[in-house]
């Protein structure tokens, strides 16, 4: 947070009035236009994406057809439309209904209805993106589950602390430029929509081993994504170039769009995973306040937050596609309704920036933003926040701190609604006035937001304080310059414990109040089924341990051959990395699926005691395999047959082939050169595979396999292509058998 134009605001006060910021105009996109899109969803299994618009009325002119395009988040939609339509429909009045074909790069793409005039197509409605990107998702589980709401912004790279203070949930920096950088050692080239992109693998590994450390010591990770001002080659391509530190995220060209999309989508895969779960991304720093920390070129506010809620949907998309349950947050300081530049662009309130920005982002699909918001105390150098003058009881007070903090999250869940969340993710207290003071102050401020069910965790900003807050006279610290703990270091540590209330009682004379339960939400009993201080610190979790079915060996896959009996595997839980066996009191196991049926079956493994989390193991049930006979070949065929038991002809979808020509045959042949036939006829038992050269000697194999649902999406099960039962031979002229007294047959 910028500190001298926090101060600064304090005085300007005197000259703002609630009615300078009226509340942004909605549905911007659609006014005025006969058609809107009013539903744009993909179906689980990621094949289809329908879209529904409602017709007002159809002027001359328009035609008989109603066209629906796909074009880049870049592209305004007022515009005519290049390229081709993806779907039509009868242009009617009311409800009109397309299904288009989905295909990856539609995910961050838009959706247009138009109509055609001659040879162009017209745009007749706003736009609308994919509003549910979750349902293509890989992972669908939470991580880390948390039991409070204590957060820290830790010193860099440091686990020590996080795993002493129990800190629940942390909050990191990360540089875009740093990441996505074709000026390292150990280049990964990562392909999206036709072009390549250099992130250093190097730098992406060891973020992924930090994150992993921060779940295994207890903790949900978040990730402030900050590009700098003078970030060059590909992440250039999104930079203004301009302000103080850093820019927002320039999408209004194509290279900067088509770059974040790529930057997101790459982010996703690497850290939308159980082990290396990244639980939300906040973008950039305190956007009400670009020219200090989201520079975007001087913008009025309505075209910055255009492009800023176009950053926030494609990071949305990118990230929910993957691991259902991940969060995106806009960042936003304490200014409520105070424009420090009166009406220029290089600050705005916060409210007029979040009203506009939702506003923009609601207007091209409803989606549900969440908020990472600075709660510091007014003018930073004074901790008691209760004492805060500009902090009002309404919505039209200038500042929110601490103090009046119930009005940002009512306001938020009238305008966005309750399932929108606020992480109060930065705030410090001065020790200037005492260290008992501070952690006072901590503790007050902390009790509020676990009062509060709008607001998700309590972010502390200082671990050991930096010498540049030291040279502006800002103590925050939970630990002074030179490392030494102060009187809130262990406030924090035990803030959320079971002895919480009784431990900070001390703390209340510094304070404004005589008990703590006089804050709203806070009972004694607030805290009585957490942890004890007393007890084992981190609670072991789930990613830092694997799971052994059977005799198999470390998290590979067992499969069973389907004989119509059941199949329960036993459980044995091990920890990572020294493969000491977790007793049995600190799980159960439940089978979730018949354990019969070919097919994908489940366990889940609830942990408990000093372990946390659930793990979710699979078991495949195969069909039995086929077997095949000699192949019959000529100068350019081969036909093959095979035989099955007649059982699993009653079990299974089909079969399929594999045939190739590599002189290795398939154990050393490129999978691209290995050909598949599939056959989806259980009771074909032979199969002529045409087109070969002759001469050239051939490989074939053979399996079956029947197609069932997992999570929604069809998956096939195969018997499994095996070594014993391949069969080779050349492509030649045909040989006129002997004479033979019996009549080959084949069952």
């Amino acid at each position: 947070m910028k500190i001298l134009k926090k101060i600064i605001c304090i005085c300007l006060v005197a000259i703002l009035a609630a009615g300078l910021f009226p509340g942004a105009q909605t549905e911007v996109y659609a006014a005025g236009k006969p058609v809107q899109l009013v539903s744009c969803k993909v179906n689980s299994v990621g094949s289809k994406v329908t879209v529904k618009a409602k017709v007002a009325g159809i002027q001359k002119g328009m035609g008989k057809k109603l066209y629906l395009f796909s074009v880049d988040a870049n592209v305004k939609e007022n515009a005519k439309l290049a390229g081709k339509p993806v779907a039509s429909a009868n242009f009617k009045k009311g409800t009109v209904t397309f299904s288009v074909k989905y295909k990856s790069s539609m995910l961050c793409q838009k959706f247009v209805a138009a109509y055609k005039k001659g040879k162009k197509y017209i745009a007749v409605s706003g736009a609308q993106y994919i509003t549910n990107p979750e349902a293509l998702a890989s992972y669908t589980g939470t991580g880390v589950k948390t039991t409070s709401k204590k957060g820290l912004q830790p010193d860099w790279a440091d686990h020590t602390s996080v795993k002493k203070l129990r800190t629940q949930h942390v909050v990191l920096n990360w540089s875009i430029e740093e990441i996505l950088n074709k000026d390292c050692g150990n280049k990964e080239v990562y392909k999206y929509r036709g072009k390549k992109y250099t992130f250093d693998r190097d730098r992406v590994n060891w973020l992924q081993d930090q994150v992993r450390q921060y779940i295994d010591d207890g903790s949900k990770v978040y990730v402030i994504l900050l590009l700098g001002k003078d970030a060059k080659g590909q992440a250039g391509k999104m930079s203004y170039g301009g302000g103080k530190i850093f820019s927002s995220i320039k999408t209004t060209s194509a290279a900067g769009c088509r770059t974040w999309e790529a930057f997101m989508s790459y982010m996703a895969e690497k850290f939308g995973n159980e082990q290396h779960l990244v639980s939300g991304w906040i973008l950039g720093n305190e956007v009400d306040s670009p020219y200090d920390w989201n520079y975007a070129g001087g913008k009025s506010l309505s075209a910055y937050m255009d492009d800023y809620a176009r950053a926030f949907r494609i990071a949305y998309n990118a990230t929910k596609s993957v691991s259902s349950h991940s969060k995106v947050y806009i960042s936003l300081d304490y200014n409520w309704n105070q424009d420090v530049d009166g009406g220029g662009n290089s600050f705005f309130s916060t409210k007029n920036t979040l009203d506009t920005f939702y506003s923009k982002l609601k207007a091209q699909g409803k989606i549900c933003p969440n908020i990472a918001y600075h709660a510091y105390s007014q003018g930073l150098v004074e901790p008691k926040f209760w004492d805060d003058s500009l902090a009002g009881s309404g919505v039209d007070s200038t500042i929110i701190t601490m103090k009046n903090i119930s009005v940002l999250t009512e306001y938020v869940k009238k305008k966005i609604g309750k399932d929108a969340t606020i992480m109060l993710a930065e705030q410090a207290f001065n020790s200037t006035q005492g260290e008992e003071l501070q952690a006072a102050t901590y503790a007050y401020a902390y009790y509020i937001s676990e009062g509060n069910k709008m607001i998700e965790s309590f972010i502390y900003a200082r671990d050991t304080e930096p010498q540049s807050d030291v040279d502006q006279g800002f103590y925050w610290g939970l630990r002074d310059i030179n490392g030494r703990e102060r009187k809130v270091y262990n406030t924090f540590k035990v803030i959320d414990s079971k002895e919480s209330l009784d431990k900070t009682k001390n703390l209340l004379c510094y304070t404004d109040l005589s008990s703590w339960t006089q804050i709203p939400g806070i009972k004694k009993s607030t805290f009585k089924n957490n942890r004890s201080i007393k007890n084992k610190w981190p609670l072991v979790q789930s990613t830092s341990l694997y799971v052994c079915l059977a005799d198999d060996n470390w998290q590979r896959e067992t499969t069973y051959v389907y004989d119509g009996k059941k199949h329960k595997p036993a459980v044995t839980v091990k920890r990572n990395y020294t493969g000491k066996t977790v007793p049995k009191k600190n799980y159960s196991v439940k089978y979730l699926t018949d354990c019969r049926s070919i097919g994908v079956h489940r366990i889940q493994i609830k942990l408990k005691g000093d372990f946390r989390g659930t793990i979710i193991r699979e078991f495949t049930i195969a069909p039995q395999n086929a077997m095949l006979n000699d192949l019959v070949m000529t100068s350019n065929s081969a036909t093959v047959s095979w035989n099955v038991p007649k059982k699993t002809k009653e079990q299974i979808t089909g079969y399929m082939i594999q045939y190739t020509d590599g002189e290795g045959g398939f154990y050393s042949t490129p999978e691209k050169d290995i050909h598949l036939i599939k056959i989806k006829n259980s009771n074909k038992l032979k199969y002529t595979i045409k087109g070969l050269t002759k001469g050239k000697r051939y490989f074939v194999r053979i399996t079956t396999y029947k197609t069932v649902m997992v999570d929604g999406k069809p998956k096939d099960i195969i018997a499994g292509w095996g070594y014993d039962d391949i069969k080779y031979d050349y492509a030649t002229d045909p040989v006129v058998p002997e004479p033979d007294t019996e009549e080959d047959t084949l069952e």
